[in-house]
């Protein structure tokens, strides 16, 4: 009987360990830099001079060599994506062309630019199912980090946060670090062991809450209500381990006359802190009505020009605002008329699409994205939030990937069974 050749199996397996070796640490280092923000909290804040845009760069490249390599074994590329990212770049150059051409345009123009460049860098990268089981360790690592910085930054306010009394961590910015929480937990339980979800959720929340955005909490709510639904969360563990840190924490509170005037001096010095929980509910949160009457002026703005927009920057550098709409759809509507407001709903059927293939990881990351849209106009531009689609995207791939290897595992060993019967009959 002849020996099976194993030149074919010898440069298979060469081939995939020098892709592992430059996947695996650029989804290490991604998830250490990226979606941690280490990256863009080092060089704001003067420790490094490596501006993120360089990382970016070296990711990208690391990614695309990565990529030519896995592309002679197997099909790497995301063409869904790939058109997605093409079209939303189309419409942001038409978008700047009729806008007014100032230098904070080409910025928005630029950062566009770049994210697109990380989201494919990215989504490259997690291609790899090794690199992306460690850059998925590398994120439930720097979730507990996140955590850690929130709960440090409550009893030393303004260690990060530029808000007094709200964590925020090297996001520097509560919202957006709730966001990532949130994010991170998601991506976190694709790795996290069954026996430890609960307490990874409840750990997760715990530093959702003490950034005190509220769209961070409903968006946390809103997964932990989808991971009940789907059973990805059992209902009587979760009530368990509440009741446990609910009772840890009013221990504390109690026992440690440090905690509980720590707490206390938060609240007192903070009445819009209190507000913001219901503590005191005499006057309207001014911030809310804010973010109401700037997402109004946006839709508004894309009344005045419904198909082609008002162009790049239309709800930043041409606003009378110092902020922008906080609403993605908004944003996107204002600039880019019905098109535009097309691209973010367009990305959220894509993975929508994908997590029916993968399962229902993939669908709560989609309906978290949505629900957070409508507190941030950012979405498609934070790092940890492209990393996170990248992410998902790739696992609902390398799940098809399995079903159609385990169907044709099937297949190839039932010919082959029918193979030995007919030999067998004919020896």
């Amino acid at each position: 009987m002849r020996r099976p050749s194993t030149r074919s199996t010898s440069s298979t397996r060469g081939s995939f360990g020098i892709t592992q070796a430059i996947a695996v640490p650029a989804g290490v280092g991604a998830a250490i830099l990226f979606f941690s923000n280490l990256a863009q909290y080092s060089f704001s804040s003067g420790l490094v001079p490596v501006a993120p845009t360089v990382l970016v760069l070296g990711l990208a490249l690391a990614a695309a060599f990565q990529t030519t390599l896995a592309l002679r074994e197997r099909q790497a590329l995301d063409w869904p994506l790939l058109v997605w990212c093409a079209v939303y770049l189309s419409v942001s150059l038409v978008g700047a062309v009729i806008a007014p051409q100032t230098d904070e345009a080409v910025a928005i123009l630029h950062r566009r630019f770049l994210s697109v460049l990380f989201l494919l860098a990215t989504r490259m990268i997690f291609s790899d199912e090794t690199a992306a089981k460690w850059a998925l360790r590398a994120v439930v690592g720097a979730e507990i980090w996140g955590v850690g910085l929130n709960v440090y930054e409550y009893f030393f306010p303004l260690t990060f946060s530029f808000s007094y009394g709200r964590a925020a961590g090297l996001y520097m910015n509560p919202n957006i670090s709730g966001g990532a929480l949130v994010a991170g937990m998601l991506l976190g339980l694709r790795v996290i062991r069954p026996l430890w979800r609960e307490w990874f959720i409840l750990f997760c929340g715990a530093g959702v809450v003490l950034t005190f955005s509220r769209g961070a909490v409903i968006a946390w709510s809103v997964a932990c209500a989808l991971l009940l639904c789907t059973k990805e969360m059992r209902r009587l563990k979760l009530l368990i381990v509440a009741a446990v840190c609910a009772v840890s924490f009013w221990g504390a509170v109690y026992g440690s006359a440090w905690f509980g005037a720590a707490s206390a001096d938060l609240l007192a010095n903070r009445p819009e802190l209190m507000r913001r929980i219901g503590v005191s509910g005499s006057q309207s949160d001014s911030n809310s009505d804010s973010r109401m009457e700037l997402a109004t002026v946006g839709f508004n703005r894309f009344l005045r020009s419904p198909f082609v927009g008002n162009g790049l920057g239309a709800t930043t550098t041409d606003w009378q605002y110092s902020e922008g709409t906080h609403v993605i759809y908004a944003t996107l509507l204002a600039e880019h008329g019905l098109l535009g407001g097309a691209l973010f709903p367009a990305l959220l059927w894509l993975i929508y699409a994908r997590g029916r293939q993968q399962g229902r990881g993939a669908i709560t990351f989609a309906v978290f994205l949505a629900v957070w849209g409508v507190f941030s106009h950012n979405v498609v531009d934070e790092f940890h939030l492209l990393f996170a689609t990248g992410a998902m995207l790739a696992a609902a791939d390398s799940a098809k990937s399995a079903q159609v290897r385990g169907r044709a595992g099937k297949l190839v060993a039932g010919l082959q069974s029918r193979w030995t019967a007919v030999s067998t009959r004919l020896a």
